[in-house]
């Protein structure tokens, strides 16, 4: 029987290559944008800073092919808000312009500001500020980013040439982003609490320090106050661990601290928990050698930075600190009209933590105007107006920036006591620290027992150095 030829079918007629069409790989929505752009936040009202800036940038637009994004660049008809959110996506450098204008724009707070931090924290986005005039800049979490210029020399205060330098200043610190060559990442190992106790059991040593969640004395242990090891310093009275850190512009943050270990090498992980602490962190991964010291566990350190780089632990970020380490060494004093070291070491004490000045006619008072001029006063009073009179506050950041004038000041080597108790305009002080016994048969103790009144500070703000003294 004779086959039936069928007539082909519309599916079989199609050719084989377009039966099927290519999938298209679409990005995903969330997918990071390369981050190769400047963007420059400014108010309106400063838009003449802006152009004047510009034409600082345009070289670096011409020769080098960098783009820098400002919001006059929108046209009729964009839609501006998917814009900006877009520019600021591929933001590598974010220039702000900072004036009283600026600080007052609700849109650049909310809607500027907070993606430019966030990426500067997570991805390495670098915060510019230039200040155009004096504004409340300073009582920001913005003035934890080193500003081209300083607070007292804004640019409408600068003649013209000293504008022009500023300006140019700008452009050259952005070249030098741009064309640096790129870092390679330093791996480093997450260490994790179990992955630190671990450490600590199979290889114990004197010189690792971890944190505790035990609620211990301010004071050293009984069997420790006769050689006040200094790995042997007890947590803080709360049990909450924090730790100081200062930059080298004498710029300092109180930081909680997950975990850390202390030997040549400082390794810590913090969990910072307010924006300033991230803007503080983030200003100084910016600044890549800005740290100077750390103060943790009553001990400080001189240190250089390493590393300092952010990771998501069990859904929270932590910052893991990396820094070459350098305990403070007593240097060699001298007796001056019969003040002894010991008796100048006390009564720098006194003068730190009780704002106790020395006798008129008493050779300290000179050393104290003179070879220790930066030791006017005690820092307490300026430090309880500059935390806003929070007893909250001053009692969580207090011991540890006594703590490093103590040590910095060449006051003590080790301290074993140290308790506040604040009620009121005033703080009750029992402190006991130990020198060490460089030049005499043991070592010397300093003891101060007495009340400091924190009413009447002038200055607005405790900078931790340079302390001519060390």
């Amino acid at each position: 029987m004779p086959t039936k030829k069928t007539a082909p079918s519309k599916k079989s007629a199609v050719p084989a290559a377009t039966k099927k069409a290519a999938p298209v790989k679409r990005a995903p929505k969330n997918a990071a944008l390369a981050r190769t752009d400047i963007f420059i936040s400014y108010s309106q009202r400063d838009k003449a800073w802006m152009e004047r800036l510009k034409m600082h940038l345009k070289p670096l637009e011409r020769d080098f092919k960098i783009n820098v994004w400002v919001d006059t660049k929108l046209r009729s008809g964009d839609k501006w808000r998917v814009e900006i959110e877009s520019a600021l996506a591929k933001t590598r450098v974010a220039i702000l312009l900072i004036s009283s204008n600026f600080l007052a724009s609700d849109f650049i707070n909310s809607d500027e500001l907070p993606p430019l931090l966030k990426a500067a924290a997570k991805e390495g986005t670098i915060i510019l500020p230039l200040l155009l005039s004096t504004s409340a800049f300073s009582l920001t979490p913005l003035s934890e980013f080193q500003a081209v210029n300083g607070p007292d020399q804004p640019l409408d205060l600068l003649s013209e040439g000293q504008v022009n330098q500023t300006l140019f200043q700008v452009a050259k610190r952005v070249h030098e982003i741009f064309m640096a060559p790129a870092k390679k990442a330093v791996a480093r190992p997450v260490v994790t609490s179990t992955a630190v106790a671990k450490k600590a059991t199979t290889k114990p040593s004197a010189a690792f320090v971890e944190t505790s969640k035990k609620t211990t004395t301010r004071g050293l242990p009984k069997a420790d106050l006769a050689t006040a090891a200094p790995k042997r310093a007890a947590a803080s009275a709360s049990g909450t661990q924090q730790a100081l850190l200062v930059k080298r512009s004498g710029e300092w943050e109180v930081i909680p601290v997950h975990h850390a270990k202390i030997g040549k090498q400082l390794e810590m992980a913090l969990r910072p928990a307010t924006p300033s602490q991230v803007a503080f962190l983030t200003g100084l991964r910016q600044s890549g050698d800005g740290l100077a010291s750390v103060v943790f566990r009553w001990h400080s350190y001189r240190c250089t930075q390493q590393d300092l780089h952010t990771v998501t632990e069990n859904n929270r970020e932590t910052w893991h600190l990396a820094a070459d380490t350098q305990e403070l060494i007593a240097r060699t004093e001298v007796t001056y009209s019969n003040l002894t070291p010991d008796m100048q070491a006390q009564a720098r004490a006194e003068l730190l933590l009780l704002n106790t000045q020395p006798p008129e006619q008493s050779p300290m008072r000179w050393l104290s105007s003179g070879r220790f001029n930066d030791l006017a006063a005690s820092p307490l009073p300026a430090l309880f107006r500059q935390v806003g009179n929070s007893p909250t506050r001053f009692k969580q950041v207090a011991p540890l920036v006594l703590t490093w004038f103590l040590h910095f000041t060449n006051t003590v080597q080790h301290i074993l006591r140290l308790s506040l108790t604040l009620k009121g305009q005033s703080v009750t002080i029992d402190f006991e620290g130990q020198r060490e016994a460089s030049h005499r048969d043991a070592p010397t103790t300093v003891r101060v027992n007495c009340v400091c009144l924190l009413a009447g500070a002038t200055d607005t703000a405790v900078l931790l150095g340079p302390i001519r003294s060390y």
